[in-house]
This record gives C-alpha cells, sequence and structure tokens, in this order.
C-alpha cells in the first residue's frame, strides 16, 4: 500500500487522497526523492480507531467490505462501535505517546481475521468527532477536560512501563 505523505500543494483545489494498493512490480522511481508511507497490505476485517487524550483510550470498530483498503473511502454500512483495546496494544500505545511527547493521538489499525490489530499510524491531530457521533464516547469532554487543568495537574503519560 502507498499513502501520500502530504496534501494538495498550497493553492490547488482539495483533493482527497486515498491510500492505494499498488503491485509488487511497481515503479517507485517517480516518489524516490520525496516522502511516502508504504506499507504491507492487511486483508482486514474492521478499521480500527484508538483515541488517546491524557492517560485516556477511547478505541472503535468499524467492520470492512472484503478487499477494501482505505476505511475513510466507500461506505461499508457498518457504523462505529466502542470496543475494548487489548492489553498488549494498550500498553503500546501508551509508551509511544510517551516517547513521543504527546497529549492527544489519533491511532489507526486494521483488524485482521484473527482478530489481530495492526499497526497503520499516529495521528497526532487526528480527527475523532466522527467516532463520538456513532458511538457515544466522551472524547471531546476528555479533551475538554485535559485542556481546563491547570498545567501542572494535566496528566500526560509518564514513562513508567
Amino acid at each position: 500500500m502507498v499513502k501520500s505523505a502530504s496534501g494538495p500543494p498550497p493553492g490547488d483545489p482539495a483533493l482527497a487522497l486515498p491510500t492505494t494498493l499498488v503491485g509488487r512490480d511497481t515503479d517507485f522511481s517517480g516518489v524516490a526523492a520525496g516522502p511516502a508511507l508504504l506499507q504491507r497490505y492487511v486483508p482486514k476485517r474492521a478499521d480500527i480507531r484508538l483515541t488517546s487524550v491524557g492517560t485516556r483510550l477511547f478505541a472503535a470498530r468499524k467492520a470492512a467490505e472484503p478487499g477494501q483498503v482505505d476505511g475513510r473511502y466507500g461506505d461499508t454500512e457498518h457504523a462505529w462501535e466502542a470496543v475494548r483495546v487489548p492489553e498488549g496494544v494498550g500498553r503500546s500505545v501508551y509508551e509511544y505517546v510517551v516517547l513521543a511527547g504527546l497529549a492527544y493521538a489519533a491511532f489507526d489499525f486494521a483488524e485482521d481475521e484473527d482478530g489481530v490489530w495492526w499497526f497503520l499510524e499516529c495521528n497526532q491531530s487526528g480527527q475523532f468527532g466522527f467516532v463520538e457521533l456513532e458511538t457515544g464516547q466522551p472524547i471531546s469532554e476528555a479533551v475538554a477536560l485535559w485542556l481546563s487543568q491547570h498545567k501542572a495537574d494535566r496528566r500526560v503519560p509518564q514513562s513508567q512501563l
């Protein structure tokens, strides 16, 4: 799979840049000098969005259509549903935000047929509204509470693992 690392140049019209499945014999010489995100294709049964706010985790799952590559495009006729975060994934996310010094992050995963969550990316300013609207998870409340705390009282994960 290949995903654009940036959007259109300034002044150009808005452009949707979906993740694209590429063949094994694809010529990548055209992107050799620029940023590109190349990932192994994971046949998935669902997309997972895990939102981390301070020390809180909110995970949601949306079933994918067979062969679907980019969960942002195409209607699966399934809604986002709140799900439990597997213990190992939670520890890894916690470690990631500690090492990166993040108070907020939106992680994307692909869930395979065996239920394994494959890490795709971490968005330091990723959207959460679409998940909150469908799941009822109090993500915006968690963001507001974190922001409203006195700076010394804000809980950003510390390296304790």
